[in-house]
């Protein structure tokens, strides 16, 4: 292996809560990667010209840049300083209706007492309102009454085809995923891993890297711009802070970036501690990333109910991934078999893969 390299692809990465060690995300899908170091320099100057003798560094400044292209509820959840909140929440509605036979419309979700507005459109489904109606009796004009998500409206004042403009709020599935900004939480500190691919210029092998931020913090400050020409990307910058590296004895660092010359062959049985995702379609063929250790052991293979995912690839001592087989609905351990041995089947939050 020679020193120079040429390095193309985007690199993989996973953060991890800082305090916990507890994997927060994994992105696979990253547009562009990263790493800007900057330092300030002072110079010694002096003799007939003020000429430099000398220079001084001092204020290292490291940080590292990331642009994807799908919104991940984790990395909005990183960046608020707030975890995602699942439940059944309140949410708002517009709805642009035409009333049917009988003077009714039906509302695409049920209001939430107390919120229903129903307004005539003023001008046959465009956005400017008309008269409100109120709820009461539908045989009174302008008035309406209401079961359910059924509305029925007055004969005269709303005949059948009339467009009809309602604001409410509704509740959401008790799987609903809410993110919160609020004005008192910031973004924590995270741990970042990820890997990259380099081309050996004289052998042109192409070698894995493996990269460890110790330590980082996502900058406060960011935009999601929502546009009607190209689809969203979400532009994260994180600042660098030193650690001791204790393999590195004690010497303060904001990351090491490592060369993977030789395959790792593992010789204890296989750990599994994430699968992501976590669910998939009961039909089979979804791609799954399963997280641990003990992978390289040999002959891996994954099964989920007993059922052989295909497609299996180790990437790593701790990364296989593959496609799920088709089974029955149901929560289910993923179990990693190599020559040492399986991992556990007993099923936990760790190794839990959801069919629906």
């Amino acid at each position: 292996m020679s020193l120079q390299f040429g390095i193309k692809e985007v690199a993989n990465f996973s953060l991890f809560n800082y305090i916990t060690g507890a994997p927060i995300l994994y992105t696979d899908y990253a547009m562009s990667f990263d790493l800007d170091a900057k330092g300030t320099r002072i110079d010694l100057r002096g003799g007939q010209g003020n000429y430099q003798l000398m220079g001084f560094d001092h204020t290292k400044v490291v940080s590292c840049k990331v642009k994807v292209p799908l919104v991940d509820f984790n990395m909005l959840a990183v960046l608020t300083g707030r975890p995602i909140n699942t439940g059944s929440v309140q949410a708002p509605q517009r709805d642009l209706l035409y009333t049917v036979t009988g003077n009714t419309i039906t509302l695409t979700q049920t209001p939430v007492a107390g919120t229903l507005q129903i307004y005539l459109s003023a001008n046959s489904g465009n956005r400017d309102l008309g008269v409100l109606q109120t709820l009461g009796s539908a045989s009174v004009a302008n008035q309406y009454s209401i079961v359910g998500n059924v509305v029925t409206l007055n004969a005269a004042s709303a005949p059948v085809g009339q467009a009809i403009i309602c604001y409410y709020d509704f509740m959401t599935l008790a799987t609903a995923n809410r993110i919160t900004l609020s004005a008192s939480d910031f973004p924590a500190y995270v741990r970042m891993t990820g890997d990259g691919l380099m081309t050996d210029e004289i052998t042109t092998a192409i070698t894995p890297i493996k990269f460890n931020i110790f330590k980082a913090k996502v900058q406060p400050t960011w935009t999601i711009t929502l546009e009607s020409t190209k689809p969203t990307e979400l532009d994260l910058a994180f600042d660098l802070y030193v650690v001791p590296d204790t393999t590195n004895n004690g010497l303060l660092t904001y990351f090491t970036m490592t060369e993977i010359i030789a395959a790792v062959t593992s010789t204890v049985a296989p750990a599994v501690t994430q699968v992501a995702p976590g669910t998939g379609s009961h039909l089979g063929s979804t791609p799954i990333s399963v997280y641990g250790s003990g992978f390289t052991g040999g002959s891996a293979a994954v099964k989920i109910n007993n059922i052989a995912c295909t497609a299996v690839n180790v990437n790593s001592d701790g990364e296989i991934v593959c496609l799920t087989g088709a089974t029955t609905a149901g929560t289910y351990a993923v179990i990693v078999t190599t020559t040492n041995g399986s991992s556990s089947a007993t099923i936990t939050a760790a190794n839990q893969f959801i069919y629906v």
